[in-house]
């Protein structure tokens, strides 16, 4: 079956869904334009090398962001320290491995199960 393809017209597709508009800082746009020109005006080896300077860059920067939210920092205990104290819950700071610690808390029956 042939079809005539100039009869075919597109589909409209209506979404529900709203996305907030974006907002951007007009100073971090004009910088990003400025940049793109000027990499548009060296050789593309250079371009290149920008580029990859600024990849690894961002790299960088997302590793640390990483090693800064991935460990549980001495403030962080303490200030969890502080909450239970606050909400009057008992705690127990504890040298070895939670369950070693909990499996002797049982031995000595301070725990009720």
């Amino acid at each position: 079956m042939d079809v005539d393809e100039s009869t075919i017209k597109p589909a409209k597709v209506e979404s529900s869904i709203t996305q907030p508009p974006l907002s951007f800082d007009k100073e971090e746009v004009e910088n990003a334009i400025e940049e793109a020109r000027n990499l548009l005006e060296l050789p593309t080896t250079d371009a290149e090398q920008v580029l990859v300077g600024q990849v690894e860059d961002l790299q960088r920067k997302a590793v640390q962001q990483e090693k800064r939210s991935a460990g549980v920092t001495s403030v962080m205990y303490q200030e969890a320290q502080e909450l239970l104290q606050l909400f009057g819950l008992p705690f127990v700071n504890s040298l070895s491995e939670a369950e070693a610690q909990c499996a002797t808390l049982e031995t000595l029956e301070l725990t009720q199960g």
